[in-house]
Order: C-alpha cells, then structure tokens, then sequence
C-alpha cells in the first residue's frame, strides 16, 4: 500500500513540477518581450496556481489514499521529458535564440499537449474536492490554448488588416505597394521558417505561402 501512494503522490509531483516549469518560461517571455508582458504574465501567474493544485491534490491523496488511484495512461517519463524539453525551450528564450512570433505556437503547443496527453488526469478519484481542482486545471488550460490561438489567428492576418504584420517581434508594414510587398515577402520568410524549424504539424505555412505571393503579384502588377 505505501508503494502505491508513494507512486500516486509521485505523479502528483510530476504534474506540479510540469506546471511550475511552465509557469518559469512564461516569466522568462514576460521579460524577454515586454510589449506582451501582460498576456505572459497572466499565463505564468496562472501556472503558478496550477502548481500549487497540484500540491493540494497530493495533499487530498495523503490524507485518504484509499480514495484515489493512478490513472492507466500515466507515464512519468513522459513527463519528466515534457519538463526537459520545456526548460530547453526557456532556455532558447533567455538566449534571444527563438522569435517572439515562434514562441507563440510553442506556447500552444504546450498547452494543447497537456490536454491531449491527459497528464492533469494522473491521478482518478471521485472525492469532490479533488475533482474540482481537477476539472478547474482543465478548463484553465483550455483558456489558455484559445488565447494562444487568438494571438497566432492575429499574427497570420494579412498584411492589409489593421494590425501591423510583424517578423520576430519587428513591425514591417508600410503604406502602399512597396510597404504590402515587403511584408508578404516576411511573411513567406516566416512560414518558411515555421515548416522547416516548427510547425511540421500546421498547413498554415502553405497557405501563406500562396496567399502571400497572390497579394504581392496582385499590389504590385498594373
């Protein structure tokens, strides 16, 4: 029986671990690019208190293990190297080596792996208080996700919508032909740039890609 609470409140820990190695690259963005601190700040103080749930559940579990059992799908090498990869990619953040446009879709990333691999869910029980700090981390990281989605859906409007089309964190957008040529051909440098170093998984590269050389022919051809 002590192995397998031992085991329960490991992976507890592995979750509170992920969360809190979140919530430090979150701050490091916050730092790095101070034009988004607020939406950086929001999500590491948000991953804070992810952390801390995490540390409540393993207290529930410590008081009446009997309640609670590991989830089948838990894998704490999974998690250990989740945590790994997160750190590295704060890492590339403090070292200016990863763009701010890049950042974003690694932060989704994160946040739809977490959903997808069920590692809140490591541990099942139906004891009420348990469950509801369950279900709140869910339901936060799936805020999360949206509004990660909703900074990439801004950051690949075209270059004539009314935000300023940026490049690693430069503003490129110029008024008239030029100024619309130059920021489709940015445009293309980053699609490029995300097929070949990210986003093997997202067609969005393509397609802008070709909406991009579209609008340039178009602007610029009598």
């Amino acid at each position: 029986m002590a192995a397998e609470v031992q085991s329960l409140l490991n992976a507890l820990n592995a979750l509170r671990e992920l969360e809190s190695s979140i919530a430090s690259l979150y701050r490091k963005c916050a730092e790095v690019w101070p034009e988004e601190k607020d939406l950086w700040q929001k999500l590491a103080r948000d991953e804070d208190l992810h952390a801390q749930c995490g540390e409540n559940m393993a207290g529930l579990v410590a008081k009446a293990p009997d309640s609670f059992q590991a989830a089948a799908s838990f894998n704490p090498r999974a998690i250990r190297t989740f945590v790994k990869y997160v750190s590295s990619v704060a890492e590339k953040v403090d070292n200016r080596t990863v763009s701010r446009d890049k950042m974003l879709f690694i932060a989704r990333d994160i946040e739809q792996a977490i959903l997808e691999a069920k590692h809140i869910s490591v541990v099942r029980s139906t004891d009420a208080e348990f469950q509801a700090l369950v279900d709140r981390l869910v339901k936060e990281t799936e805020a999360h996700r949206k509004v990660l989605i909703e900074k990439i859906r801004a950051l690949r409007a075209g270059p004539h919508s009314t935000c300023p089309c940026k490049v690693h964190g430069q503003a490129i957008f110029k008024s008239g032909a030029e100024g619309c040529l130059g920021a489709c051909l940015a445009r293309i440098a980053f699609a490029v740039n995300c097929r070949v170093l990210w986003m093997t998984k997202c067609e969005f590269a393509l397609l802008s890609f070709r909406h991009a050389v579209m609008e340039s022919i178009r602007r610029v051809l009598p």
